[in-house]
């Protein structure tokens, strides 16, 4: 019978506990409208991760850094639009870019790799896909009215949409699974 390591998990509460109070502590050492700005713009940043997903940047660096001009050929886009990309995604550490002006995968960027031991690529296009963005613009609304936005909506409950949607249904089964990679070592 498995029994958890009870060291392991008082040192993952330590470290949980640890990054609730330093992220605390940086919001309180700048001016609250600056933070508020921070965090409602959160969005875009995560935005710009599903793009990169739904481009498939992270794959195109595995095999180690490129030009611009040659990572927007592997991912056929505008140079200037991926040049664009990255230095958001360089500036929230993403990636990176190194001395010579290549751009590069960090630790953050591999795990957008569709290969990466856990990807978190199926959760960035899930999160990012226009269907889930449309479902939580209704937020406000849902908590007025207390009714689930997908049926209203959609005309019908979450599955049922899913399953009439290949595409989105295929993005939510690769991010539930990837997601799960991540969330099943902490509980077991």
């Amino acid at each position: 019978m498995f029994s958890p390591n009870i060291r392991t998990l008082e040192v993952a509460r330590a470290l949980d506990c640890a990054r609730h109070h330093v992220a605390r502590l940086h919001q309180r050492m700048a001016p609250p409208p600056a933070v508020m700005m921070e965090l409602v713009s959160q969005g875009w940043a995560a935005q710009a991760i599903t793009a990169a997903a739904d481009l498939g940047i992270a794959d195109a660096l595995v095999d180690g850094p490129l030009w611009a001009d040659e990572l927007a050929a592997a991912v056929d886009a505008d140079t200037d639009g991926v040049s664009r990309l990255m230095r958001v995604l360089i500036g929230r550490g993403v990636f990176r870019r190194i001395r010579d002006g290549r751009y590069a995968l960090n630790r953050l960027g591999d795990t957008l790799r569709s290969d990466a031991e856990i990807s978190m690529r199926g959760a960035a296009r899930f999160l990012g896909a226009a269907q889930h963005r449309e479902h939580w613009s209704h937020l406000t609304t849902a908590i007025r009215t207390r009714r689930s936005v997908v049926p209203a909506l959609r005309g019908k409950p979450i599955f049922e949409y899913l399953a009439e949607d290949g595409d989105y249904d295929e993005i939510f089964n690769v991010a539930m699974t990837s997601t799960s990679e991540v969330a099943i070592p902490p509980v077991v």
